[in-house]
């Protein structure tokens, strides 16, 4: 079955950030996550949901700046067909054989291709801000009938886009900040979409 993979709304020196803290660490311990991704301007609070992560035995990647991801599990960047290889070599390079180093690919299925020859340890498609269409659940089925690498459906707003990544044969799917609204109940929504999406089968 596909697993979680936890995405944090933009991290500044605001209240906000302590208040996403707080769910972020309830969710970690409420059933499976295979990872949390973290960005944003206030270093302390993502460092802090970093340990909160390590003590949970998930993964903390890094989503910004190769400079910035140190102490962090790996990164995640935004690639193009034209600079996958470069950025992915780099990211090795820097990072080492053992970090997890991912690709955000978008709609571009050479861009997958080419992050995945060049060392990438996953790559995702569709984009945060916006739930999957038709299309991206197609490149999503395609990408798991044709390749090995793990694929990451990006841009779940509901539990039934969630649903519709795992029936597509996601790899992953990543919860992202259209759940984290305030007074939303962040383990129950972990648990909830564990549940769902463990009643999925892929095609």
């Amino acid at each position: 079955m596909p697993r979680l993979y936890l995405v944090s709304p933009e991290l500044d020196h605001s209240s906000a950030a302590e208040g996403f803290a707080e769910a972020i660490t309830a969710s970690l311990r409420a059933g499976d996550v295979a990872c949390l991704l973290l960005h944003g301007t206030d270093g302390a609070a993502a460092q802090r949901l970093r340990d909160n992560a390590h003590a949970q035995e998930v993964a903390a990647l890094w989503f910004g700046k190769l400079a910035d991801s140190a102490g962090f599990d790996g990164l995640h960047l935004e690639v193009s067909a034209d600079d996958a290889a470069r950025q992915i070599k780099a990211a090795r390079q820097a990072l080492g054989a053992d970090a997890i180093v991912g690709a955000g690919c978008g709609f571009s299925k050479h861009a997958g291709m080419v992050a995945g020859e060049a060392g990438a340890d996953y790559v995702a498609f569709g984009t945060l801000e916006n739930p999957p269409t038709q299309a991206h659940l197609e490149l999503i089925s395609w990408w798991r009938e044709a390749m090995e690498i793990p694929s990451i459906g990006l841009g779940a707003a509901s539990e039934d886009d969630c649903v519709a990544w795992a029936q597509a044969g996601a790899d992953f799917i990543a919860v992202g900040p259209a759940f984290w609204q305030e007074g939303a109940d962040a383990a129950e929504i972990v648990t909830r979409i564990n549940t769902l999406i463990g009643g999925c089968e892929g095609p």
